[in-house]
């Protein structure tokens, strides 16, 4: 399959080399055909290119974690974030070593840095259902061993710093955890500062650390000391979605800004209530990078037709679904558009589905959210889910070049 990179690269070429044979051929019409089934090993030097490492930054930080499909990041999207977050490195639980599967993600986005220049690249570590966190930080020695593997890893890449997505200390969600793990955990963030400040980012700043949170008030009480782990961090990406799903008894809004109710009943869980409550935690507002969702989620066999589907049972399931393929059905007729104005959220129905998720009028109420509180910007999981129409950054980054 032909890479997004590589047709832009081809494109510049052909260009140039259109450029050339008009000159030479006094303004002869010259045809020509770019791309490439593989690959580059090399990308070109910038000036082969637009010069991307021109683009003005936001002082807020767009990002994106990027997981799947990274061959299709565009160097214009790159050049519009300030951070990409690679993901995801994991831990080998027999030596407590940070290992990575898709190591070729780095060659690709490394490449594309040299490029844009301005974009960091942070790696990320963990993910939901990844072990080996708890075991790794319980002992000095086990930490020790893992950060060496991690700055190893650094190093190789020329990074920009360490995210890490531990799913959840204390807690565990689906993993192994401990009652010392919020002891541990501001331990592991401690040493991982101490060993980044040996180091300097791609553009000689400072190399980034931060950490992908919970958005609920447990979350703070339970797994985080954050008055002790807050001075070694510049962010926490807020995971603020995933509010609905298979778990849920009705359809309702996954990634939602503020409160939403159906008939009376108001559901608070909210990424305004999240927000709120790391900050009354001790989170300080400017590290705090507001979570959207590159995915919706999608209610089957929704049971009543009462509020346009919202709010109500269902039988079929629920599954996520890329907002490139939500744009695909809207634009086919299949779906009738509604917004929730006390949520702030968009929501599909079709008198059968619903689909609950972001889009652009959504993320600007996130964007403007973020500059009235004074928040770090917004992050969303993940690139591949808007890969085709690049909505959330471009909404977000618009927005904050406003500012």
């Amino acid at each position: 399959m032909k890479t997004r990179f590589t047709k832009i690269v081809a494109l510049m070429l052909a260009m140039l080399t259109v450029f050339t044979v008009l000159v030479a051929c006094n303004g002869n019409d010259v045809t020509t055909a770019g791309g490439s089934d593989a690959t580059p090993t090399a990308l070109p030097t910038a000036t082969a290119t637009p010069n991307y490492s021109a683009y003005e930054k936001s002082k807020y930080i767009v990002a994106s974690y990027i997981y799947n499909d990274y061959e299709t990041l565009s160097l214009e999207d790159m050049a519009k974030m300030n951070i990409v977050f690679a993901a995801f490195g994991l831990i080998n639980e027999l030596d407590n070593k940070m290992y990575h599967d898709h190591e070729e993600q780095f060659h690709y986005l490394t490449e594309a840095r040299d490029i844009v220049k301005t974009t960091k690249i942070v790696v990320s570590i963990g993910g939901w259902g990844a072990d080996g966190f708890s075991q790794m930080a319980r002992t000095a020695e086990g930490r020790a061993t893992f950060i060496q593997s991690v700055m190893d890893f650094v190093d190789k890449y020329k990074l920009d710093g360490v995210d890490l997505d531990w799913e959840y200390p204390v807690s565990g969600g689906e993993i192994a955890h401990h009652d010392s793990d919020k002891d541990n955990f501001t331990l592991l963030m401690k040493e991982l500062r101490e060993a980044l400040d040996q180091r300097t980012a791609y553009d000689g700043g400072k190399m980034i650390l931060s950490f992908a949170a919970a958005a609920s008030n447990s979350y703070w009480r339970r797994s985080v000391d954050v008055a002790a782990v807050m001075p070694y961090v510049d962010y926490v990406n807020l995971m603020t979605y995933d509010y609905a799903g298979s778990w849920s008894d009705t359809t309702g809004h996954h990634t939602n800004h503020s409160a939403f109710n159906w008939d009376g009943r108001y559901e608070y869980q909210c990424g305004m209530q999240a927000v709120e409550a790391a900050i009354k935690a001790g989170v300080p507002a400017s590290k705090i990078v507001y979570g959207a969702a590159g995915y919706g989620k999608l209610f089957m066999a929704v049971s009543s037709k009462e509020n346009n589907g919202l709010g109500q049972k269902y039988k079929g399931g629920c599954t996520d679904i890329r907002l490139n393929d939500i744009v695909d059905l809207i634009g086919a007729g299949k779906y009738v558009r509604y917004w929730d104005d006390d949520a702030k959220a968009p929501y599909l129905f079709d008198g059968k589905n619903l689909i609950v998720y972001d889009d652009a009028e959504s993320v600007l109420y996130k964007a403007k959210y973020v500059t009235s509180k004074g928040l770090a910007g917004i992050m969303y999981w993940e690139y591949a889910g808007d890969n085709e129409n690049s909505f959330i950054i471009n909404t977000a980054y618009d927005y904050f070049l406003s500012k």
